[in-house]
């Protein structure tokens, strides 16, 4: 079974590939919920002109998707259950942007619509475009899908941060 920080760096890698060593702190501190979680997306105002201010880098957008999961979470624990096979393929066509696409059911096909809503929703603050969120939201519905049982712990683990 994968760990929490292994899956944090597989999101990473393909949601925002500059965060992938910081991974394992960000999903440790958005696990462990309260001041910690809230400082993740908390954004610095100021610093000195021409002075190193680490707090003045900025928000990744690592946590937000974390934020996005965590709160698609039954979407997610649906498509997970779905036919991983046709799910897969479906994605895979969508990222190669093939006019043809592999017929889903319905109901899949909604909930993947949900959470790729859902990822777009909470990276708005960072003004990714549409496409560049459903993009981000379609590689990490991929990488879950290589190991459905072990993302849906990951997923619980995320969930669970945000009843605190």
């Amino acid at each position: 079974m994968d760990t929490v920080e292994e899956w944090a760096c597989k999101i990473a890698e393909v949601s925002a590939y500059d965060e992938v060593d910081l991974a394992p702190f960000i999903v440790e501190a958005f696990i462990s919920g309260g001041q910690e979680k809230e400082a993740l997306f908390h954004q610095s105002k100021g610093g000195v002109l021409g002075a190193f201010d680490p707090a003045s880098i900025g928000v990744g957008i690592l946590q937000w998707v974390f934020e996005a999961m965590s709160h698609a979470a039954p979407v997610l624990y649906h498509i997970l259950g779905a036919a991983t096979v046709h799910v897969a393929l479906y994605l895979n066509d969508r990222l190669s942007h093939k006019q043809e696409l592999q017929p889903l059911p319905e109901d899949t096909y909604i909930q993947i619509k949900k959470f790729t809503e859902s990822v777009t929703d909470k990276l708005q603050p960072l003004d990714l475009s549409t496409e560049q969120c459903e993009l981000i939201a379609y590689r990490v519905l991929q990488v879950l899908l290589e190991n459905p049982s072990s993302a849906k712990i990951f997923i619980k683990k995320l969930e669970s941060s945000s009843h605190e």
